[in-house]
């Protein structure tokens, strides 16, 4: 049984695996939290959509929250940078790191062999890691917590003879995509150009091609890479 797509065996004490909220419950949150110390009122019309939409995730929202900060609200701008920053706190900068790399890079490695940009079957995970072990080392415990934190969802598809198929996939797409972007300019060895030319090239014809380069202009605008950016 499950709520909302959750199965309940993943979920964390602290009741993680929320639905989006509402705009109008983000402004509540809002203001008993940041606007609640400040004479100036943030309002979530104000901000732009693409943040909007991604604060509907509940840790998102948390860590809106958290960095936010009135008087230097530059910080965090826009999606990408509160994406890279949950990313960072939630993924590389808490418990269980190592064995969360390891499992979210092999979803991405298997993702782009098979070309579905997404989800993966969970044996073939299960054939690097032991996900699915509670005794076997950490595997187990990073998956779940995974899961649990929403990072990653698992989707159980049925074919026309009847078998049944468990697929587990990054969440959301906003974040694979930029998850596999960080893959891809680590194998480049940074950003230049050539990385431009690599993603139009190899990514062409699928939907996932304008969004890759998309959120790498945007990344290579918020690190100033001007010799990378004056070729356009």
């Amino acid at each position: 049984s499950g709520w909302l797509n959750a199965d309940f065996e993943h979920l964390s004490s602290e009741g993680t695996n929320m639905p989006s909220l509402s705009e109008v419950e983000i402004q509540k949150v809002l203001d008993r939290t940041i606007n609640k110390e400040s004479s100036q009122r943030l309002i979530i019309e104000e901000l732009p959509m693409d943040l909007v939409e991604t604060v509907s995730y509940p840790y998102y929202l948390q860590l809106f929250v958290d960095l936010y900060k009135i008087e230097a609200h530059h910080n965090i701008s826009d999606r990408l940078d509160l994406l890279l920053e949950f990313i960072k706190k939630q993924i590389y900068q808490c418990s269980l790191a190592d064995e969360k790399v390891d499992i979210i890079n092999a979803i991405i490695s298997i993702s782009e062999k098979n070309k579905l940009f997404g989800p993966v079957k969970k044996n073939e995970l299960k054939n690097l890691y032991p996900i699915h072990l509670k005794l076997a080392g950490n595997y187990a415990t990073a998956y779940d917590q995974l899961v649990s934190f929403g990072i990653l969802s698992e989707e159980l598809t049925q074919n026309q003879y009847g078998i049944l198929t468990k697929f587990v996939k990054i969440a959301q797409r906003q974040l694979y995509r930029v998850l596999l972007l960080q893959n891809l300019i680590e194998q480049n060895n940074g950003i230049d150009f050539s990385l431009f030319q690599k993603i139009d090239k190899h990514y062409a014809g699928s939907s996932i091609h304008p969004h890759l380069l998309n959120l790498l202009f945007e990344l290579a605008y918020k690190q100033k890479k001007t010799d990378v950016l004056k070729n356009f």
